[in-house]
């Protein structure tokens, strides 16, 4: 597998690049969004930052999470198109879900760390 970093979302709605990691440390990093939930911010931007990351290979292939609530999760994945021309025709694979639970985000995170893009692909097809 490629080398896979990590993103947080700042106050002022700027990417922060956190570097590379590894599996345990990316499941450590979706507990600690889990731990710091919060029923009200200060504002959207605060909330946004405190609530908001995500995992990439690349700029074309990543996975963005926002943690509403304990039971409301927001995940985003991109990633390139692949196979033949009609696929890439279709261009960019994107699926945005809805999870109900950290254990249905630490599912999908740890296939985004161990199985290839066509296999995470497949499993959210």
């Amino acid at each position: 597998m490629n080398d896979i970093r990590w993103y947080t979302i700042g106050p002022d709605l700027e990417t922060r690049e956190r570097g590379p990691l590894e599996l345990p440390h990316a499941l450590d990093v979706v507990d600690k969004h889990f731990s710091i939930l919060k029923a009200h911010y200060s504002s959207g931007e605060q909330a946004i930052a405190a609530t908001t990351f995500g995992f990439a290979r690349s700029e074309d292939d990543f996975i963005e999470i926002c943690v509403h609530s304990a039971d409301n999760v927001s995940f985003t994945t991109e990633l390139p198109a692949s196979g033949g021309w009609l696929n890439r025709l279709r261009g960019t694979f994107r699926r945005e879900l809805k999870l109900a639970s950290r254990d249905a985000l630490r599912a999908l995170v740890t296939s985004y760390f161990t199985i290839t893009q066509d296999e995470f692909r497949s499993r959210l097809a």
